[in-house]
This record gives C-alpha cells, sequence and structure tokens, in this order.
C-alpha cells in the first residue's frame, strides 16, 4: 500500500467515524442502562446495549450510532450480534467499557455493512471481544482492548458475500490478539499492539495490502505469551516509524515466491529487545534509517539469528541502518543470516558493532562464522553485497567462533559475495572463492578475509584505523566515525562510492571515506555543517 492510499483508507475511516452524516438513514441510539436484562424494546429512557443493537439490526440498510455515556456495560450469556451497519461510540477509552461474562465472545459481526466502534474499551474477560466476517469495513478508533487472552479478528470468509472491505486501527491501545484475514486492505497508525496477524493465516499469501505508521508492536505486558507482527500477503507492506520490542516471534513477513509481487517497505524502524529476528521471506524488501538493538535469540541452534533473516526467494536492500548487542542461535550470522535458495542482501551505508553469536551455537562441531553477517548455503544460491559498511566485532567472543565480523558456511559455487568501500574490524570466515570482488575495504587487524592488497588496506591496526565509539553522530541512528587520523579518510573506490553517508550527509566522489560514515567538521548537533 502507498503511503497516499493508507492515508486515503485512514480518512474515510476517520469519516465514517467522526460524521454520521457519511452515511444514509444514520440515526442515534442513546443507551441509558447499563445491565443487560432479558430484551423487551429499546425505549427512549429504557434501552440497555443489547437492546439498541437489536433495534439497529431491524434497518440493515442504515448506519445507526450507539451512543454509550461514562459506564461499565455488562453482556452475559450470549454475544451481541451486529448484523448491520452500526456504531458504537463511548464516553472516551477510560470511561467507557463493554465488558463480556468470561463465558461468551464479546461482538460478533456477519454483514456486509460496516462496523465501527470508538473511544471505549471493551474485553470479554478471555473470550473474544470482537469477531467481524465479511463486514465492508470495520475501524477501532481510540479503542482499548486491554485482556492479552482476548481476540479481535476481522476475517473474510469465501462465498459469503462481501468484498473483504478494510480493517483500520487508529489511536488505539490493543493487547488483545488481533487477526485480520483476507481483507482488501489493513491500516494502522498511532497505536500500540501485541500481537498482530495480517493476511492469510495459513497457506498461500492474500491479495491484502498493510500499512502501519507510527505502532509499536509491544511484547512486554505479557511476556509468557506469544506476541509477534505476523503478515502474509502477495501486496505491498508500508511500515514507517514502527517499533517492535520485547516480542517472543519478532516480525515475520511472508509474501508470494509464485507471483513475485510481495513487496516490503520499511522506514525507521526499531527493533528492540526481541527473541526472534526479523524474518523475511519470499519478498523484495527495502529497509531504511532503522535501528536493530539488543535482539537475543534464546533459542539457540534453532537457525535463527538475533536481528535480520533473510529466507528463500527474498532480496532485501538494508539501507542507513544500525545493528548492535544482537546475538544469534544459529551457527552463522549473529545478527544477519541469509540462508535459503535465492536469497539476495544488500547492505549500504550501514554500521554494525558488538554483535555475537550464542555460545551454545558457537560450541557445535565445525564452529560458527560470522557474529555480524553470516550465511548457510547448502546447494543454494546466495548473493551478500556490502557497500560502505562498518563492522565492528564486539572485544569478547565465544569459544569456538571464527569470522567476528563476517562469515557463513557454503562451496564458493553457492554464494556471491561483494565488498566494497567497507571496514571490518574483526575477521572473516569463508571460502575465498566466493569473493566476486573486494576493492577499496579496510581489514583490522587480520588478512584472514581473503581481500587483495593492491585494491584494499589489510591488516590494519585498531590504532590506525582509529574509529570511535557507537553514538548519535547526526542523522537517525547511531553510527561510528572515523578520527583524523584515521586511514579510512579518503580511502574509498570512486567506482563504488554512494553519494551520501548513512546519516544522509555528502560524500566526495573522488575522495570518499570507507564505512558508513564520512568524517566532516560538524558545528551543531543535528549535524548541519
Amino acid at each position: 500500500m502507498t503511503m497516499d492510499r493508507m492515508a486515503g483508507a485512514l480518512l474515510v475511516g476517520l469519516a465514517c467515524l467522526l460524521g454520521p452524516a457519511q452515511h444514509a438513514m444514520a440515526q442515534d441510539i442513546i443507551v441509558t442502562r447499563t445491565d443487560d436484562p432479558v430484551p423487551n424494546g429499546c425505549a427512549p429512557t429504557d434501552c440497555s446495549l443489547r437492546e439498541a443493537v437489536i433495534a439497529a439490526n431491524l434497518d440493515p440498510a442504515a448506519y445507526n450510532d450507539i451512543l454509550l455515556g461514562a459506564g461499565t456495560y455488562q453482556v452475559n450469556g450470549t454475544p451481541l450480534a451486529v448484523t448491520g451497519g452500526t456504531s458504537f461510540q463511548g464516553a472516551g477509552s477510560t470511561q467507557t467499557l463493554i465488558r463480556g461474562d468470561g463465558v461468551t465472545d464479546l461482538i460478533t459481526f456477519i454483514s456486509i455493512q460496516q462496523l465501527d466502534l470508538a473511544n471505549l474499551a471493551i474485553d470479554a474477560q478471555g473470550q473474544a471481544e470482537l469477531l467481524a466476517q465479511n463486514g465492508n469495513a470495520v475501524g477501532l478508533y481510540r479503542v482499548r482492548a486491554p485482556n492479552p487472552l482476548g481476540l479481535i479478528q476481522v476475517r473474510r470468509v469465501s462465498g459469503s458475500g462481501g468484498d473483504g472491505g478494510d480493517f483500520w486501527i487508529g489511536e488505539s491501545e490493543v493487547l488483545a490478539q488481533v487477526i485480520s484475514e483476507d481483507k482488501r486492505d489493513f491500516s494502522a497508525f498511532s497505536s500500540r499492539l501485541r500481537r498482530l496477524a495480517v493476511g492469510s493465516i495459513s497457506g498461500e499469501a492474500s491479495s491484502t495490502s498493510v500499512g502501519m505508521h507510527n505502532v509499536v508492536i509491544d511484547g512486554s505486558p505479557a511476556p509468557e505469551l506469544m506476541s509477534r507482527a505476523l503478515i502474509n500477503t502477495q501486496e505491498t507492506t508500508t511500515l514507517t516509524d514502527v517499533t517492535i520490542t520485547q516480542t517472543s516471534d519478532g516480525l515475520l513477513i511472508l509474501g508470494d515466491a509464485v507471483s513475485g509481487d510481495s513487496e516490503l517497505h520499511v522506514d525507521r524502524l526499531r527493533f528492540t529487545g526481541n527473541r526472534k529476528p526479523v524474518d523475511i521471506r519470499a519478498t523484495y524488501a527495502v529497509i531504511e534509517r532503522s535501528e536493530f538493538l539488543q535482539n537475543v535469540n534464546t533459542e539457540t541452534l534453532n537457525g535463527v539469528s538475533g536481528a535480520l533473516l533473510i529466507g528463500t526467494d527474498a532480496d532485501v536492500t538494508v539501507e542507513g541502518s544500525t545493528f548492535a548487542g544482537n546475538s544469534g542461535g544459529a551457527t552463522a550470522g549473529g545478527a544477519v543470516r541469509v540462508v535459503g535458495d535465492r536469497a539476495r542482501l544488500s547492505l549500504r551505508n550501514s554500521t554494525f558493532s558488538g554483535n555475537s553469536i550464542a555460545v551454545a551455537a558457537a560450541a557445535q562441531p565445525g564452529s560458527a562464522r560470522g557474529a555480524a553477517i553470516g550465511w548457510s548455503a547448502d546447494a543454494n544460491d546466495i548473493s551478500v553485497i556490502l557497500r560502505h559498511v562498518t563492522v565492528v566485532a564486539p572485544l569478547a567472543l565465544p569459544i569456538g567462533l571464527s569470522g567476528s565480523a563476517v562469515g557463513g558456511f557454503g562451496a564458493a559455487a553457492d554464494v556471491e559475495l561483494r565488498i566494497a568501500n567497507s571496514i571490518l574490524r574483526g575477521s572473516c570466515s569463508f571460502a575465498a572463492a566466493s569473493i566476486v570482488y573486494a576493492i577499496g575495504n579496510i581489514e583490522s587487524s587480520s588478512t584472514s578475509c581473503g581481500f587483495p592488497p593492491a585494491t584494499n588496506q589489510v591488516g590494519v591496526s585498531a590504532a590506525v584505523l582509529a574509529l570511535g565509539s557507537l553514538g548519535y553522530n547526526g542523522g537517525r541512528t547511531q553510527t561510528i566515525v572515523p578520527g583524523v587520523i584515521s586511514v579510512a579518510l579518503d580511502a574509498g573506490s570512486q567506482a563504488y562510492y554512494i553519494p551520501d553517508d548513512q546519516r544522509g550527509y555528502p560524500r566526495s566522489s573522488a575522495t570518499a571515506d570507507v564505512g558508513a560514515v564520512e568524517r566532516s567538521d560538524v558545528i551543531f548537533a543535528d549535524g548541519v555543517d
């Protein structure tokens, strides 16, 4: 989904919530009691929430606003069954609560019309808060669903009517599991979620477009439960200003290798403290200006890296991003791991610092390789490209690890490695014949990478390399700036230089620095020269 398309979908949803005049024959139904008696009609001064829903269902062609004041509205025995176009409007997500009895689901919606919930909280006491099927559109605006055991599921059932419609969430806090299955579009903005699944939950990728802006996926409210974001679609997914933190299963992107249409566009992702990585499969992906920090895979020997996993038929470009303090449980690739046939990884203007591999993985026979960047190629076709990348290995490494910077397994015929204008302060461990080209690089302080000395600087001491420490030096992500005496200054290859560095600062084509950062004299803290 393009940003314009996502914005359009959000505006439509907001218009539906904020203006009943947008819907033909709209009427207000005011709820005047908070209990759930046996229905006997919705009188102006005596109308329960269930009676209001029944009244709204009498004219399924209309769109009715059910208005609830402050208070707790109890639902017992059976769900509130909505069959027409309806909006539940509360007094605020901390003032209005619709609460179930813990035995039955709270709200069901089977209709080709639209359902909106706004300015209220919903809690089914461990059951499903909302089960919506085939609605034209479903929207949650300023909704709170505080129970991690709950469920909000919006889905389309094939052959039962409706076109799938849209599902969107805005300015909400939803700890319940959210499932958007085979809808036309899914979008979320300015919201906090815990567990999200979008697209096809099982089987082939769906045709759902996905857009999320200023969204947090946070597993910390219920660390004992599964938490993650799963997106399975053959369309486009756009993530901007998204934070994924403290989850058990990270972010899983499943695309469609058959159509080849799956795309992922990420700008300003903050992926921190997760137990599994961003896992991308069968998708063309671009990740920009993002940070992957302190992600530690505690399940060792499961083939999973700490921060980013590139699977079969995935073509991933990472630019202007930082990987620091990550640890993986696989025997190759502590922060980033490339595995699977036709897997492609291009790293540009990015920084790696202090990444490693779990002790148990490093202790396996045959050692472990690539504490920062690694791959496993077993009769596969894998490509890894580094341009203007800075890799700094940690001071302490587990026993058995070789290749403290870059390394991997696989015959030279299965791996194509291209490295230009990059700093590797650490060692390499891979088949030297894998290198297609290595130009303008610096290896410190060994010569393990097999870079040709004629076109690279090898065996350079850390003192001469003179790198600074990881920190915010301008731009959106943490970087490492070479010192004024560094041999990295003005030493890059002109043929492979990138016009701007990781921070967005310009480079000189004739005298580009090696690594992710172009050193410059900076006057202001925000990096303005």
